[in-house]
């Protein structure tokens, strides 16, 4: 029995996918360094894969070489989440982003805007 290798790929991955793999066809780009897609393993579950490739075009030919990385990639909830402020010192005004304002469990009174008594009229 033959599986099509595109049945591995996790269904969110699989459109990016597509426009690389076009891409590396046509020819437009010889080749990919550090693409990550999500792929169906034989216990059942999906792991992430780094991979590298390379065509020849005029040769018709196309290498590639995936590595499991499942266990080296962050995963979703230990990954690093940001947010950002901004000082404008003429103004004396403060503004924060809606992240920021998430990550510090504050409400988003005023998009993040702040004035110093000192500048209120």
């Amino acid at each position: 029995m033959s599986v099509s290798y595109w049945e591995f790929i996790h269904p969110d991955d699989q459109h990016a996918m597509v426009e690389s793999g076009q891409q590396l066809i046509a020819g437009t780009d010889g080749s990919r360094y550090g693409y990550e897609v999500r792929m169906l393993g034989r216990d059942g579950r999906y792991r992430w894969t780094r991979w590298n490739a390379r065509t020849i075009p005029a040769e018709q030919l196309l290498y590639a070489i995936g590595v499991d990385i499942s266990d080296t990639r962050p995963r979703e909830e230990e990954q690093v989440r940001a947010g950002a402020w901004e000082w404008q010192l003429r103004a004396d005004e403060m503004r924060w982003s809606a992240e920021l304002l998430d990550l510090l469990g504050l409400p988003d009174r005023g998009r993040g805007r702040r004035r110093s008594p000192e500048a209120a009229p």
